[in-house]
């Protein structure tokens, strides 16, 4: 349900990792973390979150094939951070990413992603498989990139001249 207390500590467990998992500093993640606002993260979640899929395949065109998969992690689901590691271009076009994406109950889970676009947004389809926590399975997580995408997902909205945050 995304509540403040179980965001704060899935985010301080994951910046914790990163020093025995990449040597960094303990200052450096303390740092870090200061800058994270997990009751503003804990509101932008509950709101982001959605159900993740195996396999899905959407597109715009009135006989694209609409189909999803089997729902990945049982409970609806945050990607809070993609790391692509390869990606082809070109039409079609194709990536794999590793992807860290929070539960609802506040687990932290990690995905290879691998996707492809025929003539981007008209025809695309993902096909998901759980690599398990962040740590230990390949992900080359950059706690800075992280700490700036979570930044991000709490930045103002604006909408015309209306600031959207407090909604």
């Amino acid at each position: 349900m995304y509540d403040t207390r179980t965001v704060r500590n899935s985010i301080r467990y994951l910046y914790r990792g990163a020093i025995h998992e990449h040597g960094y500093a303990q200052e450096t993640v303390s740092a870090l973390l200061r800058e994270v606002d997990c009751k503003a993260l804990a509101a932008v979640f509950r709101k982001a979150a959605r159900r993740v899929y195996a396999f899905e395949t959407r597109g715009r065109h009135p006989l694209s094939l609409l189909y999803r998969g089997q729902d990945l992690f049982g409970q609806r689901a945050v990607r809070i951070y993609e790391d692509v590691d390869a990606f082809t271009s070109g039409l079609p076009s194709a990536s794999h990413a590793l992807e860290v994406w929070m539960k609802e109950d506040g687990n932290l889970v990690t995905a290879a992603c691998v996707r492809t676009h025929y003539d981007p947004g008209d025809y695309d389809t993902e096909y998901r498989e759980i690599q398990g926590y962040p740590w230990g399975c390949g992900l080359e997580l950059k706690l800075e990139a992280l700490t700036e995408n979570l930044r991000q997902m709490c930045a103002p909205r604006i909408s015309g001249n209306v600031s959207l945050r407090g909604t």
